[in-house]
């Protein structure tokens, strides 16, 4: 059974490991200088380092003691990072994570309202949680990525 809580220190290497595989969604250069710095703060010191920051939400999904997913925001109203393992998408897992962090916004006051820079990959994940392109695809410091933003009144 799935469960979907707040991270702690001790998921920072999870945490990184799922988002080191699911980079060549995103990465430009998976081997360039960017993605070299993007992989240090995937580090479990660099991470647990990041959890520390008050603007920033983590929340994991784990099945049994393994953790499958992961969501960061920053600052009530961006998603930073968003990943789930590949063999567990597609069973609701991202959509239980969305649900928690945006639950979690709310609850402290946010309007619910959410902008992420999304990977051509995700897309599609994140127009089924409300959120719609407000840009061109981009590059930037190695990311290849679409800027979507959710509105407040939303359904997700």
């Amino acid at each position: 059974m799935v469960q979907v809580r707040i991270a702690s220190a001790q998921d920072s290497k999870a945490i990184g490991s799922i988002i080191r595989g699911e980079s060549l969604h995103f990465l430009v250069e998976p081997d360039g200088e960017d993605a070299q710095r993007f992989y240090a703060a995937l580090e479990p010191d660099a991470i647990e380092k990041s959890m520390t920051e008050p603007s920033r939400c983590y929340f994991v999904a784990e099945e049994g003691n393994k953790v499958i997913g992961m969501i960061m925001t920053r600052d009530n109203n961006y998603v930073s990072q968003f990943f789930v393992a590949a063999q567990y998408q597609g069973r609701g897992i991202g959509a239980r994570l969305w649900r928690l962090a945006l639950h979690n916004a709310v609850s402290t006051g946010a309007a619910g309202e959410f902008k992420v820079d999304s990977s051509l990959v995700a897309k599609p994940v994140y127009e089924r949680l409300g959120f719609v392109a407000v840009g061109e695809p981009t590059v930037r410091s190695g990311f290849k990525f679409i800027p979507m933003r959710r509105p407040a009144a939303s359904a997700a």
